[in-house]
């Protein structure tokens, strides 16, 4: 890998997309994008290099470890238990020194990601996945927009980054009335 900047986000979770996808609207083809699935080893990355670890519940000794490779690394989490790990570690004074940590269990990975690398007002799409995600469902819609998402998964960011909310919407409505109709019961041909 030649690229300085490696963003490691997990598969398969619309949070996730959109953590990366907040650091693909700051690095652009600048960074280097890699998929975790839990409980893999850490990518390997060369030395020097800047490290983002957006929502993936990497286990704290995997971090420490490679952070006497790397130049820094961040890690954005909104899991409470990955926090609750996290203060012990602080408490038993073992975190290196090139690590950031970005915790808020109230909060998604991909609006902190956002915050962390735009400054700039939190697009609706991640705002309602942060919706559904921390089960408020105080965004109309939000619920339908996630599902038509994640019914969309695996997809690339650029694919994300083109996707409205009025699609999905569109998407959802189309997915309820083909499920509506598929369960309702088969009438008999008249003869």
């Amino acid at each position: 890998m030649h690229k300085q900047q490696i963003i490691i986000y997990p598969e398969y979770s619309a949070d996730s997309l959109g953590s990366a996808w907040a650091a693909w609207e700051f690095f652009g083809d600048g960074a280097y994008y890699i998929s975790y699935r839990y409980n893999d080893p850490m990518p390997p990355f060369e030395k020097g290099a800047e490290v983002f670890v957006l929502g993936c519940g990497i286990p704290l000794g995997m971090i420490y470890e490679a952070a006497m490779q790397a130049e820094r690394i961040v890690v954005i989490e909104s899991q409470s238990h990955y926090e609750a790990k996290y203060l012990e570690q602080l408490n038993a004074q073992l975190l290196a020194h090139n690590v950031t940590f970005i915790i808020d269990s109230s909060r998604s990975a991909c609006v902190m990601s956002w915050d962390f690398f735009k400054h700039t007002k939190t697009p609706l799409l991640l705002e309602m996945i942060q919706d559904h995600n921390q089960g408020r469902f105080s965004i109309e819609t939000s619920r339908d927009v996630v599902a038509a998402l994640n019914n969309r998964l695996p997809m690339d960011l650029m694919e994300f980054g083109g996707i409205s909310v009025g699609e999905l919407r569109a998407g959802s409505r189309y997915f309820c009335e083909s499920l509506f109709w598929a369960s309702q019961p088969k009438q008999a041909a008249k003869t």
